[in-house]
C-alpha cells in the first residue's frame, strides 16, 4: 500500500543498497585493485548495480508469495531470515531440501561479501601498520568474531542488556552502522573524489568511458550524490 511508503522506507532501502553493494565498507576498493588494468570501469559498476537489484528483487519474489500462502506474519532482518523463512520452508512440500537449498545460497552469498570486507581492513593493517597477512586476517577475524559473538548473545542470553534503553547489541549496531556510518562514509568519499582529486586522474581511471558518462558522472558525484545522502542522514535523524 503507497500509504505504507514512508522517509523510512527509503531509508531502508538505501541502507540496503549501501550494504548489498559494499557502499562505505571499501568493497568497491578490494575489488577494484585486483581488476584488470582494461576493465571498462564505469559500465562494470552499472552492471554490478542493476544485476543486485535484478537478484534482490528476484530474492522477494521467491520468498515473500511463500510467506504470505501460509499467513506467516511478513518481517524483516532476522526475524525474517531466521523465523519467518525457516517456518514457511517447514509447511511446504520438499521444504527441508528447498530450505536447505536456500541457507547454503544464503551462507555462501554471506561469506563472498565478508571475505570482500575483511580484505579492505586486512589492507589497511598491511599498509598502515606494516603488517604481515596472516597476523591481519587473524586480527580482524578475531575482532569480527567476537563482535558476531556479542550480536548473537544480544539476540538470546544478553536480550536483556540494551543501549540507550531501547536497543540490543544488534540493534544497536544495525543502526549505528546502516543508518549513520555507511550513508556518512559515502558522503565523505562522494565529496574527496568530485571535489579533492585531479579530473585528468579520475579520467585515466574511466579512460574506457566516453566523455559523456564521464561527465555526468562527475556531476552526479559532486551536485546529485552529497545532497541526497545528507537528506537520507536528516531522516535517520528524525525517525
Amino acid at each position: 500500500k503507497w500509504i505504507d511508503f514512508t522517509p523510512r522506507t527509503v531509508l531502508v532501502a538505501l541502507g540496503h543498497a549501501f550494504f548489498t553493494l559494499g557502499i562505505g565498507v571499501g568493497v568497491g576498493i578490494s575489488y577494484g585493485a585486483y581488476a584488470p588494468d582494461r576493465i571498462p570501469m564505469g559500465r562494470t559498476v552499472a552492471a554490478v548495480a542493476v544485476f543486485d537489484t535484478l537478484v534482490s528483487l528476484l530474492a522477494g519474489l521467491a520468498i515473500f508469495p511463500i510467506v504470505f500462502a501460509l499467513n506467516v506474519a511478513p518481517s524483516m532482518g532476522p526475524g525474517l531470515m531466521f523465523i519467518s523463512v525457516p517456518y514457511a520452508f517447514g509447511n511446504i512440500a520438499q521444504g527441508n531440501l528447498y530450505g536447505t537449498l536456500f541457507f547454503v545460497l544464503v551462507t555462501v552469498a554471506a561469506l563472498g561479501s565478508v571475505v570482500a570486507i575483511l580484505d579492505s581492513l586486512t589492507g589497511m593493517l598491511m599498509q598502515g601498520a606494516s603488517w604481515r597477512r596472516l597476523p591481519s586476517v587473524l586480527v580482524v577475524g578475531l575482532v569480527v568474531w567476537l563482535l558476531g559473538l556479542g550480536v548473537i548473545m544480544s539476540l538470546g542470553a544478553w536480550s536483556e542488556v540494551t543501549w540507550f534503553g531501547k536497543w540490543n547489541l544488534f540493534q544497536f549496531l544495525e543502526v549505528v552502522t546502516a543508518d549513520f556510518l555507511l550513508p556518512l562514509v559515502a558522503l565523505i568519499i562522494a565529496v574527496f573524489v568530485g571535489w579533492r582529486m585531479r579530473p585528468e586522474l579520475l579520467r585515466v581511471q574511466l579512460d574506457r568511458e566516453t566523455e559523456l558518462f564521464f561527465s555526468l558522472w562527475q556531476r552526479c558525484l559532486r551536485y546529485i550524490a552529497p545532497p541526497a545522502i545528507v537528506l537520507v542522514m536528516l531522516v535517520a535523524l528524525v525517525t
